[in-house]
């Protein structure tokens, strides 16, 4: 399947064809995560993202799977060792940031010649519309050690009280149009053409904006003045559209999930 995928990727210029997104991969033994690698090699992947979440408990934990953390690593030694380049993220919670600094002394035995780490704060979407209570504060980052720092480029975050404060928030001017293939989808689309496909995900995309109003105004009604914690604009905007539409009652169809068809606006 994941052969089919990059080969499909290939077809189309996209950058799947030789970057592969490896979180979540089924449990395999030595042998099998190797076959499994060189297989997505030889496809054409040159570069795979691994994510952590903490040290190894904190990450299991969080994962929810006992021996993640060992078992990423695993992948990490592997690729490196038949030629795939690792790029490695790790997030950053107010409950994980004392662990940092080790975690970050840690990876680096596995990034390579040609790899990297970076850290990022969680997107408010999918399962990361739970974890407000734990979103990083301007404090908390301001505290961590100017190791940990280096790999969180800071200059995409503000706190929502710095973006209350600026001078109004940038408009999305592009889209990218998502197509997720499902089971309960497959059949509908398979008797689609193309221009019906697009003209479907087009649909989408406007059913849900037109129903919420912009930025600007859903700053005026939800914006918290005194928040500290740290966001991207996308991040509220889609903190904002969600309290819209539970407060109106709206019935939307969620164009944010990557599992469904939907948009990324830009």
């Amino acid at each position: 399947m994941a052969k089919r995928k990059i080969e499909l990727n290939k077809s189309f210029g996209f950058i799947g064809a030789r970057y592969l997104q490896i979180n979540g991969i089924g449990l395999k033994n030595e042998s099998e995560l190797t076959e499994y690698l060189s297989n997505v090699k030889n496809a054409g992947v040159t570069n795979i993202d691994t994510t952590f979440f903490g040290l190894e408990e904190y990450h299991d934990k969080f994962a929810g799977r006992q021996g993640d953390f060992k078992y990423l690593i695993n992948i990490l030694n592997i690729a490196l060792k038949i030629g795939i380049v690792p790029q490695i993220t790790f997030v950053i919670l107010e409950d994980n940031k004392d662990q940092i600094e080790d975690l970050v002394s840690l990876l680096q035995k596995y990034v390579g010649v040609n790899g990297a780490i970076y850290g990022f704060l969680h997107d408010y979407r999918g399962n990361g519309e739970n974890l407000e209570n734990v979103r990083l504060t301007l404090q908390s980052y301001e505290a961590l050690s100017d190791k940990a720092k280096r790999y969180i480029n800071i200059s995409r975050y503000k706190t929502e009280e710095e973006w209350l404060k600026s001078n109004g928030f940038s408009q999305y001017t592009s889209r990218n149009l998502v197509l997720a293939l499902r089971p309960d989808n497959i059949d509908m689309l398979e008797r689609m053409t193309c221009d019906e496909i697009i003209e479907y995900l087009v649909d989408l995309d406007e059913s849900y904006y037109n129903a919420i109003p912009d930025i600007d105004v859903l700053a005026k009604l939800y914006g918290d003045k005194n928040c500290q914690k740290l966001y991207r604009q996308r991040d509220l905007l889609w903190k904002w559209q969600k309290q819209f539409i539970v407060d109106n009652k709206l019935q939307l169809h969620d164009v944010k999930d990557e599992r469904l068809c939907g948009s990324m606006r830009f």
